[in-house]
């Protein structure tokens, strides 16, 4: 019973974690529509950073993708570890009524402790390969925000191309992906660190 708590308690940490890198993404996403707007008005001299502004956006409409994806596991983890808390009393009382019944009501009792087994079987079966995916998806994000490191020392060069009017916005944009990418990844360490522990 207290690892289902615990185990609620941990999921309930993770997804605060990704709510937080959501947070930041949708933050990320309004700046990359920004960097389209300054490159737009750059033209030719900053037509580099127009690719750069594509990866931006697809780093944050995949970190939100993940952080919604992670929330829909997270709360069918918690669903999955309350009935296990469930569960595991039930095993408990009926492992009970059946040590000290009679040989007939053991037949009634035996079919319903191995139905109660089976469920919980089942049920941390199920947990665990939520898990394993959640972790995918954590690890997934992880390896695509390691590019925004060459991402932003690729603005940092573009944004010199281009008129010396607009340099410091666009610089002032590889400044924020830099925050953003670094923020969400430290969100993104400590949603692991508690995934780790389950």
């Amino acid at each position: 019973m207290a690892e289902s708590a615990r185990q609620f308690i941990s999921i309930a940490k993770i997804a605060s974690e990704l709510y937080h890198a959501k947070s930041i993404a949708i933050e990320l996403s309004i700046t990359s529509k920004n960097a389209r707007a300054l490159a737009a008005r750059a033209g030719t001299s900053a037509a580099g950073f127009n690719e750069i502004t594509g990866f931006i956006e697809s780093l944050a409409i995949l970190t939100i993708a993940t952080a919604n994806q992670v929330n829909k596991r997270a709360v069918a983890l918690v669903h999955d570890s309350a009935r296990l808390f469930r569960d595991n009393g039930l095993l408990s009382q009926l492992q009970k009524s059946y040590q000290q019944a009679d040989d007939s009501v053991k037949n009634k009792i035996r079919p319903l402790l191995e139905q109660t087994r089976g469920k919980i079987a089942l049920n941390e079966q199920t947990t665990f390969s939520d898990i394993t995916l959640l972790a995918k998806q954590i690890a997934q994000t992880q390896n695509d925000l390691r590019s925004a490191k060459i991402v932003t020392v690729v603005a940092r060069i573009e944004s010199t191309r281009a008129d010396p009017s607009l340099q410091d916005s666009l610089q002032s944009v590889a400044d924020n992906v830099e925050r953003s990418s670094q923020a969400i990844a430290k969100h993104l360490r400590q949603a692991q660190t508690h995934l780790d522990k389950e």
